[in-house]
């Protein structure tokens, strides 16, 4: 049942990052310019970075409880 709870947390986690890296470009956009030094929106590459070793992660628990 942990293992279960851990993967519910993890997705729950990546879809609020999701949102969050999704929309700050947009939000970023309406502050004004000297909040734009202040935001600062990552790379592409890590919000792949932190989305692929959540999953990794989530995987590593499955296997874990198949075995």
């Amino acid at each position: 049942m942990r293992d279960r709870l851990t993967e519910r947390l993890l997705s729950v986690l990546l879809s609020i990052l999701a949102t969050v890296f999704a929309a700050a470009p947009a939000a970023a956009s309406t502050f004004p310019d000297f909040v734009d030094d202040v935001i600062t929106v990552p790379e592409p590459g890590t919000l792949v970075l932190l989305t692929t070793s959540a999953a990794a992660l989530a995987g590593l628990g499955w296997l874990r409880r198949r075995k």
